[in-house]
């Protein structure tokens, strides 16, 4: 149970609220808003990456990010599950390059998508080759 608050609009890329990579973990009960980047889409509420197996993510209410939740190259037996997202600029929840089964449930998305451009996912939840 943490609670992590951004700066704002930053001038630096790749702020990110929690970021995880390498083995299994669950991140739930958070609260994470206001990571961002001032030409969005390189900053994450929370990010994961090249992980092992069975990565959860639940619980967690994401606000005023440029991406609120964003995984890449996980494991299979990905959950992501019971988390508010509201507010993301580019993308509510976005999965991308992971090997085997996700599950993406009982999430509540709200009014993502409002300041992409041109090629952006503009979307709630994004999902590439996974």
């Amino acid at each position: 149970n943490n609670t992590v608050n951004g700066l704002g609009v930053l001038s630096t890329p790749a702020a990110i609220g929690i970021q995880f990579s390498g083995g299994s973990a669950t991140i739930s009960n958070n609260a994470v808003s206001g990571i961002m980047y001032m030409t969005h889409n390189s900053s994450a509420g929370i990010f994961v990456f090249s992980t092992n197996p069975n990565v959860t993510i639940s619980g967690n209410t994401v606000t005023s990010n440029d991406e609120g939740i964003f995984v890449q190259d996980a494991g299979a037996g990905l959950t992501i599950e019971n988390n508010t997202v509201q507010n993301s600029g580019d993308t509510g929840i976005g999965v991308v390059d992971t090997a085997g089964l996700s599950t993406i449930s009982s999430n509540t998305l709200i009014n993502n998508g409002g300041l992409a451009g041109p090629g952006d996912a503009n979307t709630s939840i994004y999902l590439f080759s996974s």
